[in-house]
């Protein structure tokens, strides 16, 4: 435990310094994100020839959207770091096995309220309400932050970052259209590649909505928000998601 902690602690400040050096980089830095996915892609199929497995066997479950009401915070700590790109980097197999986790990460005052958050809001003024992007919460922020650069300067113009809320749109659509679909699935009849605005991000096939079980048996959000969001406004009564964490003391409330 002290060693993953030591192991943590390293990643991390690589992590930040690397981060703080590529946001007046930022060419550099999608073509290292970019890396990042294709590795994790091809890392994926070599895996599915060798091992032959199905993936996400065991940790895909289907639920209600409803049932997600509070959300980890992966910002403020490891976990994002770990979870989403070290994890499945490092993992010797094909299928994530979930990490049984003590602590009180589950407790309510160390969660958020997951329709409180500003893309939850955006995302109902928009799609329920009808109100314009430009006038959320939301594009609001992705442009101070991303286009006038005050955290970099991501989009080149406001029609690049208008491209990316249109995604949001086609998305909508899409899944209204066709319903919740399984990563795989997608990637089946759709291919591996999202046009993410004026990006293109490689669809990585166990990338789904992810959550952790709490000691009391409350699914807890940790990715896939945009998607997650889309649920929630067009009512869905059942969509996959993969579990990621639980915690010790609702196992232990299982087997009694």
């Amino acid at each position: 435990m002290k060693a993953t902690k030591i192991f943590l602690k390293l990643i991390r400040t690589i992590y930040l310094k690397l981060t703080i050096k590529l946001n007046s980089k930022p060419q550099l830095r999608n073509y290292i994100y970019k890396l990042y996915d294709l590795l994790r892609l091809i890392e994926f199929r070599i895996k599915l020839l060798i091992f032959q497995e199905i993936p996400n066997k065991g940790t895909i479950i289907y639920i209600n959207p409803k049932d997600i009401v509070y959300e980890k915070d992966l910002i403020d700590n490891n976990w994002r770091l770990l979870l989403k790109f070290i994890k499945p980097l490092l993992n010797p197999r094909l299928n994530d096995t979930i990490q049984i986790i003590h602590g009180d990460w589950d407790l309510k005052e160390n969660l958020k309220f997951f329709e409180k958050d500003i893309k939850h809001l955006s995302y109902y003024q928009h799609f329920v309400q009808g109100v314009k992007w430009q006038e959320t919460p939301y594009y609001k922020r992705e442009k101070e932050r991303y286009l006038n650069g005050l955290v970099r300067k991501e989009y080149k113009s406001e029609a690049d970052l208008n491209l990316k809320f249109n995604y949001h749109n086609k998305l909508f659509d899409k899944i209204k259209q066709e319903g919740f679909k399984t990563q795989r699935e997608i990637i089946k009849s759709n291919g591996t590649v999202i046009n993410y605005g004026r990006k293109k991000i490689i669809r990585k096939p166990d990338d789904e909505i992810t959550v952790g079980i709490s000691r009391n048996g409350d699914i807890i959000f940790f990715d896939g928000r945009h998607r997650l969001n889309i649920a929630k406004i067009l009512n869905l009564k059942k969509i996959p998601v993969k579990i990621l964490v639980i915690h010790p003391d609702f196992i232990s409330k299982l087997k009694k």
